[in-house]
């Protein structure tokens, strides 16, 4: 009877385990990493921000030269920090979802990025 209990208790947790290993987590981050993004500025400059499975990049085209921010990423529901190990340097951002747009913001600075 001991055992019968044990399997009681056990299956109905199994059960929830399994459930959960198939869903899609939800949340600004996943909104944020899933997709592009992209702006043009009246400058004529281009800004892009792009994610791949572990690397992100922020990339500044303007006519007279290329900026980019790019590396190994950590992405929570309202920052995104991008490691560049080869000069030892962090850039965090916090960033605010609004559907098709997300306003990226650095220190006073924002740029609103439309999705691709």
């Amino acid at each position: 009877m001991i055992n019968l209990k044990k399997y009681v208790v056990l299956l109905p947790l199994i059960l929830l385990l399994l459930c959960g290993c198939g869903s899609r987590a939800t949340g600004a981050s996943h909104e944020l990493t899933d997709y592009s993004w992209s702006a043009r500025q009246r400058s004529g400059s281009e800004v892009t921000l792009t994610f791949t499975a572990d690397r992100a990049c922020l990339a500044i085209v303007s006519p007279k030269e290329v900026t980019r921010i790019e590396g190994k990423y950590l992405a929570s529901d309202r920052e995104l920090v991008i490691f560049m190990p080869q000069i030892a340097q962090t850039y965090g951002f916090s960033y605010t979802p609004r559907g098709r747009l997300l306003d990226l913001h650095r220190g006073r600075a924002t740029i609103t990025l439309k999705k691709k």
